[in-house]
């Protein structure tokens, strides 16, 4: 049976698959193995407490649009809206 480390474990933990056959080895040696079970256990357990949530898009929130008399939406862009991309970069 193949040793496996610490990053075995921690990928395992965080990326790991119950019913995948790629990962039958690694379950295998987790199994027969109280420390690395022990280890395992402790990778999970911090793993929950620091993956970061996943951000949610706010959908619910319309788009907002300029528009002219023309009805172009970019023909009407006024002062600030006028200011080249690197304006903000030079304080203009």
């Amino acid at each position: 049976m193949p040793e496996f480390d610490q990053i075995d474990l921690f990928n395992y933990a965080a990326y790991g698959n119950e019913d995948d056959p790629q990962w039958d080895d690694i379950r295998n040696y987790i199994r027969s193995n109280t420390n690395a079970s022990k280890e395992y256990e402790e990778i999970k357990k911090n793993l929950s407490n620091v993956q970061p949530k996943r951000k949610q898009k706010d959908f619910g929130r319309p788009r907002q649009e300029v528009k002219s008399s023309d009805g172009n939406p970019n023909s009407g862009n006024t002062g600030e809206q006028n200011k080249k991309w690197w304006s903000v970069f030079l304080g203009e």
